[in-house]
């Protein structure tokens, strides 16, 4: 074997040296692969000589199993249909427990055939429901990957075959079948979806096998049910009546069903998408009872509009079973009112058409509908087609009920149309997953999941990346979402062996491929919600990928679009990864690209550009959103194309299991289960050494929890999706106690005017008291089209003169009308905040340019009884008063007592230039190739050309281990009062890297500090740092936050627009976002000021911030390089927590972080920052995925920082009041 694998090699060397000499004249990468393939062949020749596996031969996948089609009901009369319930020819097999046994592999699992015979007593195995994963009932450890194979580091070697150590689940139920219900019908049963592949037997007697884990299996089971023994080619009424006439039906009606799951067969090297691994019969297993003679085999439907705007419909239907030729068909669509739209008769054409299932007979029909109504996501508005079958008679046989809706899919000069209008796709990708079921989800979980889509006005879902369960395209339909329909095809964990395209190229697999792409196609080929197909994910370009593609379009009459992101522009064979613009793509699908990347793509203008996924939701993500969007909107010609884009992901994919009680006496070795976390939210690497430790949380990329709460993000989205936009025009005094405000309304809308929604307008001023508001004229939402817009007049009550000067806010919502079934009355399904009066600045230059001069906070401008007077002894410094008393030592400020007592916790304020590291900080070469870095010398490499990490450049410049020193500390005295210059030196790795100057003003009722910063040595090469400002602990008591800035939820320099700036109020416990694993969060941008109190309007201490320097203009590209601080940061940043940000940086889960249970007596860490990086997500930044884009970085090569901050002891009579 050593002898044959150094041959191998060495072929490999010359197939490659060859390839690189001619890549000019040939598709280098695809010969190159070929070459691979046929070694691989000759290394596995002996393998192959002998018996191969069901489960290891890429050519058996679909062994005894019906041929895919359309979802089928099988309704006896139009009575039953219309009522709704399921058909009494369908019977559910998962109405009880099974019996679930796990075996080492296949092997053993299959030669257990004392399991088959009714009679075998399996209650010593686990009771199970159905449908489930065996991993999430705790039978074994659940295994997270990315992008390997759990069980194969060398999958181009190793495929199609997989690892011998393969857990196997033997299932095993009973059912009872009536013996009326097989006459003049056969029995098929469904499994919906098994993972990773199945095997059946029936009453002892083997039915068949299938691959393909997230689409169904179908198999005929009649003949075994009635007690044949013998193989029936044919299989015809006659022989059906034949055989119960004689009585082979068991006299016992019960019967035993027996289905063989492996975790691993060859269709895995096909489903390595970015999840768990999960095994079992997770979708539901059903019994149909179909008609014989004659029955609805299948169907499809196409729709388009005549120059007229006519409806047409177009049916065809394939008939079979061997008296179909001479069955009638009628055809009916229903309307909203189950009123007749349009009916048809056909009978069946001649001839027959031959299928692996035996001869059909197709029927055609046409529907004419008199002014449609057309579906859209907007307006997804379904008609109900019926199929009749009935005997000459006019006795019923089959019923088959769908709901259909009237639309086209296009590509109109290059962009990508719906009804012939072009759409703006805000989508997401939808993984399958529950944390408390896995992939067994039910119609409530996804009914909840369209619900917080529509909410979040997303409009799109891209099935990631399989065809989901058949109940979701049903949701979809009605309640309005486009989809992306993807086959269950992913190899991305060949790209570690620089191989992604082997199994594309594969001649073995490519009816592996085909066969997938069918069954995606037939199952979703009639729902409306479908506009494209997506050939899979990662897999790389090959044949096989192509041969796909043009069956999808011949298949398809509805010519829907077919995308695929893994394939390049020169359309050879790919080795890593695509980029979205293979030439068999209709659509332009890149993931990750930045908004300057994709402007490119758009410049042809002959295909969309829509992007298949987009800023990564890893953790605290999802910056610079805001600038896909304003190309998405935009109306400008070189952007039409750019339509939108897909966020990765929807959900976090954290699990939650418990063990099982029952312990596997056959599961050992590697596969022993370890000490889990139990009961709490998991991820990678949580179940063991070998259940994906390397990926760890990197299934936590969504913009929910696993429990569907949203994280912060998710307003973003639903803010820049909205289908309303507002726009402040003019707010001036229109006479002593009002205001004018002017705003334009734009409705978003490609189908609908906005006459479903009310304006409702509010003002507030700086206390948090509301104004009222009036609109000037009547306000007609309805008259508002798609696409246009209207001014509207407000009057709002202005505030008292000294509460103006604090400023004063308009809010605007669109509500929503009636309330559907997901969206109730009132639903806010737009909204907007405007400064209508500016507050007064405090400091600076208004005009100048500068990041912040302030704003004045509504308190009393009391005067002083005199100046604060200085107390020395020693180190120890002591500042008096009439409203505080401050200690200092060595220069530190380390108490402050207002009037109430004790304001500050130890430590005192300090510098802070690190945060808790954010999931973005670390993506780089280190986190997807750890041991790469592991050498010094390497590493130091990477960092000088950027390919490490934010958070590992910081480590190796030593921000992490920063140490302080007082390097001066200079008193004196002015007639305002004392003042106190204080000079800090920090080292990293005992290399002097930052520098800082802190001058003290105490003043009579408050303290004033300026800082300047300036980054030495070590610290100036470096690309960016987290932040720079100050850290420092109030008393427990002050837990009250109001501020004067954006909120009131998450919000930074990079994700900021869902974030309204004005005066909000909250519990500091409140704004703790408990991501999985604990981060930097809970950030409010752009604070003027902020008041920590022990109740509203109580005892603490205000914050005011000013900045007179400059900041990055708004203006640059996202990849320009930035000024000193981020673009858009017009104040500071801030954040509260119970948690230290150490106790943040070091807990690998949320609910370790200690004393969680004792919150309210931690003091409240404050964190106030002049400048702070944005989260990143945006796309490919230079050499790092998932970027923050340059200019939302904190450079520190552009010179030193300064801001000033004011601390103002406060009590309840401090404040205004809103009379004032």
């Amino acid at each position: 074997m050593n002898e044959l694998m150094s041959a191998w090699f060495g072929a490999a060397v010359a197939v490659i040296f060859l390839g690189f000499c001619h890549w000019h004249a040939w598709k280098w990468r695809l010969l190159l692969l070929k070459a691979v393939i046929f070694l691989k062949r000759i290394m596995w020749l002996p393998r192959r000589c002998c018996r191969r596996r069901a489960w290891e031969d890429p050519a058996v996948f679909a062994h005894q199993k019906l041929r895919a089609h359309a979802p089928l009901r099988y309704f006896p009369d139009t009575k039953v249909a219309s009522e709704g319930q399921r058909s009494p020819f369908i019977q559910d097999l998962g109405g009880k427990p099974w019996r679930l046994q796990l075996f080492r592999n296949p092997h053993s699992a299959e030669a257990y055939a004392q399991a088959r015979a009714l009679s075998f007593d399996d209650s010593k195995w686990n009771e199970v429901p159905i449908p489930s994963n065996w991993q999430m009932l705790g039978m074994s450890p659940p295994v997270y990957t990315n992008i390997s194979f759990p069980y194969t580091s060398l999958p181009v070697l190793l495929a199609p075959y997989v690892s011998h150590d393969n857990p196997t689940g033997l299932y095993r139920t009973t059912f009872n079948v009536p013996t009326e219900a097989l006459q003049g019908r056969r029995a098929h049963l469904i499994f919906h979806a098994v993972g990773s592949a199945v095997m059946v037997w029936v009453d002892g007697q083997y039915v068949g096998y299938s691959q393909d884990s997230m689409t169904a299996a179908e198999f005929d089971i009649t003949d075994v049910l009635i007690g044949s023994q013998k193989a029936v080619d044919s299989r015809g009424a006659s022989a059906t009546a034949a055989l119960l006439s004689e009585q082979h039906l068991p006299d016992c009606t019960d019967h035993v069903l027996v289905a063989m799951v492996p975790s691993w067969c060859d269709g895995s090297y096909l489903e390595d998408q970015d999840q768990w691994w999960l095994f079992g019969i997770h979708r539901e297993v059903e019994l149909h009872f179909v008609p014989e003679a004659g029955r609805i085999a299948d169907y499809q439907t196409r729709t388009f509009f005549n120059e007229a705007d006519d409806g047409i419909l177009q049916v065809q239907c394939q008939l079979a079973g061997p008296a179909a030729s001479n069955k009638l068909l009628k055809v009916t669509l229903l309307g909203g009112k189950s009123e007749i739209a349009a009916t048809a008769r056909a009978t069946p054409a001649t001839p027959p058409q031959s299928t692996t299932d035996g001869p059909t007979w197709s029927v055609e029909a046409e529907l004419r509908v008199p002014g449609a109504q057309k579906w859209s996501a907007e307006v997804p508005f379904l008609y109900t087609l019926q199929l009749e079958l009935t005997e000459p008679s006019g006795t019923p046989i089959q019923v088959e009920r769908v709901q259909i809706g009237f639309r086209t899919v296009t590509i109109v000069e290059g962009q990508l149309c719906v009804n012939d209008r072009p759409i703006v796709v805000a989508g997401a990708n939808v993984h399958e997953m529950h944390p408390h079921r896995g992939k067994a989800i039910n119609a409530e979980d996804m009914l909840k999941d369209i619900e917080l889509l529509k909410k979040g006005n997303f409009n799109a879902v891209r099935n990631s990346h399989y065809p989901h369960h058949p109940r979701w395209y049903e949701l979809c339909d009605e309640h309005g979402l486009y989809m992306v329909d993807e086959a269950n095809i992913e190899t991305h964990g060949f790209v570690e062996n620089v191989a992604i395209s082997l199994p594309a190229c594969d001649q073995a697999f490519q009816e592996q491929f085909l066969h997938r792409h069918f069954n995606m196609f037939q199952r979703a080929k009639n729902h409306s919600c479908v506009i494209a197909w997506s050939l899979g994910n990662e897999s790389g370009w090959g044949p096989n990928f192509a041969v796909g593609a043009e069956s999808l379009r011949r298949w398809d009459p509805q010519q829907r679009p077919v995308q695929y992101e893994g394939a390049t522009c020169i359309n050879d064979a790919v080795l890593l990864c695509g980029d979205g613009q293979g030439a068999s793509s209709d659509i332009i699908c890149p993931m990750y690209w930045s908004p300057p990347m994709i402007l490119p793509l758009a410049a042809p203008r002959t295909r969309p550009v829509i992007l298949c996924e987009y800023s990564h939701a890893l953790g605290n993500s999802n910056g610079s959103l805001h600038s896909y969007w304003e190309l998405f909107w935009s109306s400008a010609p070189e952007h039409r194309c750019i339509q939108g884009g897909f966020v990765w992901e929807w959900a976090d994919g954290a699990l939650k299991v418990h063990k099982a009680q029952i312990l596997d006496p056959d599961m050992k070795g590697k596969h022993q289960r370890e000490a889990w976390l139990e009961g709490e939210y998991a991820y990678g690497g949580d179940f063991g050494k070998a259940s994906g430790r390397q990926d760890r949380n990197f299934v936590l990329d969504g913009i929910l929890f696993p429990d569907r709460t949203p994280h912060p993000a998710y307003q973003e989205f639903k803010r820049l999706q909205q289908p309303v936009e507002f726009q402040l025009l003019k707010s001036t005094a229109d006479d002593s106690e009002h205001r004018l405000v002017r705003v334009n309304v734009k409705n978003r809308y490609i189908f609908r005017d906005l006459g479903h929604l009310s304006l409702v307008a509010s003002a507030f001023d700086a206390l948090g008291v509301e104004q009222k508001c009036t609109f000037r004229g009547d306000v007609d939402m309805g008259s508002i089209r798609p696409g246009e817009s209207r001014e509207l007049e407000i009057l709002v009550e202005m505030t008292a003169p000294t509460l103006q000067q604090c400023g004063q806010w308009l809010f605007l919502q669109a509500r929503q009308g009636d309330g559907t079934q997901l969206i109730p009355e009132k639903f806010v399904v737009a909204d907007a905040c405007f400064t209508v009066a500016t507050p007064k600045t405090v400091s600076g230059n208004p005009d100048g340019g500068t990041v912040c001069s302030g704003s004045l906070p509504p308190l009393l401008q009391t005067s002083a009884s005199g100046p604060a007077k200085l107390e020395k002894v020693g180190d120890t410094a002591t500042v008096k008063s009439a409203t505080y008393t401050a200690r200092l030592e060595a220069g530190k400020l380390t108490s402050l007592c207002g009037m109430n007592g004790e304001l500050l916790a130890k430590p005192g304020p300090q510098h802070g230039f690190t945060r808790a590291t954010i999931d973005n900080d670390r993506c780089g070469v280190d986190f997807f190739v750890p041991w790469l870095t592991k050498v010094p010398v390497v590493r130091q490499i990477l960092d000088a050309n950027g390919y490490l990490s934010l958070n590992a450049s910081w480590k190796l410049a030593g921000l992490d281990q920063l140490e302080s020193s007082v390097i001066a500390c200079d008193w004196s005295t002015a007639a305002e009062g004392p003042k106190l210059r204080v000079q800090e030196h920090f080292r990293g790795k005992g290399r002097l890297c930052l520098s800082t100057l802190s001058e003290y003003s105490f003043e009579a009722q408050q303290i004033v500090v300026c800082i300047s910063v300036a980054p030495l040595g070590p610290l100036r090469p470096l690309a960016a740092i987290p932040r720079v400002g100050l850290d420092f602990a109030l008393a427990a008591k002050l837990s009250t936050m109001t501020w004067l800035g954006c909120g009131p939820g998450e919000s930074y320099p990079d994700r900021k627009v869902s974030a309204d700036w004005a005066v909000h109020r909250s519990d500091v416990d409140a704004e703790h976002v408990d991501y999985i694993v604990p981060s930097e969060n809970g950030g409010k941008a752009d604070v003027h000021w902020v008041a920590f109190t022990d109740g509203e309007f109580g005892h603490g201490l205000m914050l005011t911030y000013s900045c007179d320097d400059t900041q990055t203009k708004q203006d640059k590209p996202e990849d320009a390089p930035t000024e000193k601080r981020p673009a858009r940061m017009s104040g500071a940043q801030l954040s509260a927590s119970r948690w230290t940000q150490e106790e943040l940086e070091s807990t690998s889960h949320r609910h370790k972080l200690p004393a969680r249970q004792a919150l309210k007596s931690r003091p409240v860490q404050v964190h106030l920052d002049t400048a702070h990086a944005g989260v990143g997500g945006v796309g490919e930044g230079g050499s790092k995925l998932w970027a923050t884009a340059q200019q939302f970085l904190v450079s520190p090569g552009r010179g030193e920082w300064t801001y000033t901050l004011k601390l103002r002891p406060i009590d309840s009579d401090s404040w205004l009041r809103s009379g004032a």
